[in-house]
């Protein structure tokens, strides 16, 4: 989601240098569309069959169970590159005010394939009635929204900040600033029960802060996550993986195709799981 550069000050560390890598943001957005994609077919299918009880052949539940596990911990590495490059996006686009109005529009479009592909708070789970399910799970259904939700209020903090710092330069005002956007942000984000929820949003803060001191960045991250959440150990590899970013955009250039295609396929392949899933569970019962 990044963007080309341009002349404004980056962040507060600007005249540091950018550790050299050999992966394009093309290559780490392929990386995070890979394993989100297995988190969420292990989330929205496997899981599923196990509380159904829906065995494939001689397969026992502790070996389906054990396959769920290795499928989420891979998962794990897509968030910390989608906010890595949510932070890039942020630096390098041409239009802040459309990056922002695109997340938004896609937090809300997603939400009905969120709410149906992730069984775990539907009443029924192999029902294709989906306005009698929703109304049924309508409670537990806020417990839990999108991504995009905690990507763009991520983003809108970062922006913020970043207009602070720009106007007052790096005074004690900008700092005290940044600590009150960032709590709002965080309280926002646990009061609409976002994916990652205020976890996500202060690894996200910290991308921004500590660009492009990467590994300083990749470290707080980690820690936050590890801390804040279960199985996130397994998160490692994202943030190894941001480490040899070379700064540039890839193979995708910058195709509009391509730009909409990731934001396009979240909700698309998220509704595809969910007819997987009832077609899945309707042949073993």
């Amino acid at each position: 989601m990044s963007a080309e550069k341009t002349t404004q000050r980056k962040s507060i560390f600007d005249d540091l240098d950018v550790i050299p890598g050999f992966l394009s943001g093309s290559s780490l957005k392929l990386i995070a569309v890979v394993t989100m994609t297995i988190d969420h077919f292990a989330a929205g299918v496997i899981y599923a069959m196990l509380v159904m009880h829906a065995l494939p052949g001689d397969m026992t539940f502790d070996e389906l169970y054990r396959i769920y596990q290795i499928l989420r911990g891979i998962g794990r590495t897509a968030f910390p590159i989608y906010c890595f490059l949510l932070v890039e996006g942020l630096l390098y686009t041409r239009s802040r005010i459309r990056y922002l109005r695109n997340l938004i529009l896609f937090a809300l479009l997603s939400e009905l394939p969120f709410d149906l592909a992730l069984p775990e708070n539907l009443s029924d789970m192999m029902s294709t009635d989906i306005p009698a399910v929703l109304y049924e799970s309508r409670f537990y259904l806020m417990e839990h929204q999108n991504v995009f939700c905690t990507l763009a209020i991520g983003l809108a903090a970062c922006w913020a900040i970043d207009a602070i710092r720009q106007r007052l330069g790096m005074r004690f005002v900008t700092a005290f600033s940044a600590v009150l956007i960032g709590i709002a942000a965080c309280l926002f984000a646990n009061l609409l029960h976002t994916d990652y929820h205020a976890v996500g949003v202060l690894m996200i803060l910290a991308f921004y802060i500590l660009h492009p001191l990467r590994i300083g960045a990749a470290a707080l991250g980690y820690t936050a996550l590890t801390t804040g959440l279960v199985m996130e150990e397994w998160s490692f590899p994202g943030f190894f993986a941001m480490l040899f970013y070379n700064g540039k955009r890839g193979f995708l250039g910058r195709s509009a195709a391509a730009k909409y295609f990731f934001y396009i396929y979240y909700p698309a392949h998220l509704m595809l799981f969910f007819f997987l899933r009832v077609a899945v569970l309707n042949r073993f019962f």
